[in-house]
C-alpha cells in the first residue's frame, strides 16, 4: 500500500492476515491482528506475544472523514508494552522481525535440569530425565551451535525444594 492511498480497514486487516503465518514460521511466537484507534490517526499492525513479553507491531495511519485509512508514516514501530521501548524506523516487515529475533537473543532464559552425560549433556525438562540423560530440552552443543559467535552470559542459580 502507498502512501495517502486510502483503503477500507478490512482490506488493510485482511492484507495483515495474509502475513500471520510468515510471522508465525519465522518467529515461531503467537501473532495476533490488532487495531488500535487514536481517532483521526491510527496505528494498525499486530500484537506479538514474545519472550520479553507483548509487543505492539505497527504503522501509523491517518483515517478520513469516510472512515478510510491511508498510511502516515512508511515505517513500522515495535513498541514493547511492559517496559514501553519503542523502535521505529523498519521499512519492511523483515526487518521489524529481525529486530524482534535479534532481542529475543538478547533475553533468552532456559529453565529446567541440568543433567546427561557426554553426548546427552544439557537442559531437562525433568528431574527424571536429567539423571537418566533421556530427551534434553537442549544439548549443550544446541546451545553452542545456537549462540556460537555472539557474546553471551550464562548464570545458573539452583533452586532448593
Amino acid at each position: 500500500m502507498k502512501k495517502n492511498n486510502f483503503m477500507r480497514l478490512t482490506d488493510i486487516l485482511d492484507g495483515l492476515i495474509e502475513r500471520i503465518e510468515f510471522l508465525n514460521e519465522k518467529l515461531g511466537m503467537q501473532i495476533v491482528s490488532c487495531f488500535e484507534n487514536d481517532g483521526k490517526n491510527s496505528r494498525i499492525g499486530y500484537t506479538i506475544n514474545t519472550i520479553s513479553g507483548l509487543c505492539h507491531v505497527t504503522m501509523l495511519y491517518k483515517r478520513n472523514d469516510f472512515g478510510d485509512y491511508a498510511i502516515l508514516e512508511d515505517d513500522w514501530t515495535v513498541e514493547y508494552i511492559e517496559n514501553g521501548n519503542t523502535q521505529g524506523g523498519f521499512k519492511t516487515i523483515e526487518d521489524t522481525v529481525n529486530y524482534i529475533l535479534t532481542k529475543e537473543l538478547e533475553n533468552k532464559v532456559i529453565t529446567g535440569w541440568l543433567g546427561g552425560d557426554y553426548d546427552t549433556l544439557g537442559i531437562f525438562d525433568s528431574q527424571l530425565d536429567a539423571e537418566r540423560g533421556i530427551f534434553p530440552t537442549k544439548t549443550l552443543s544446541e546451545l553452542v551451535e545456537e549462540f556460537k559467535g555472539k557474546k553471551v552470559k550464562i548464570t545458573i542459580a539452583v533452586d532448593i525444594d
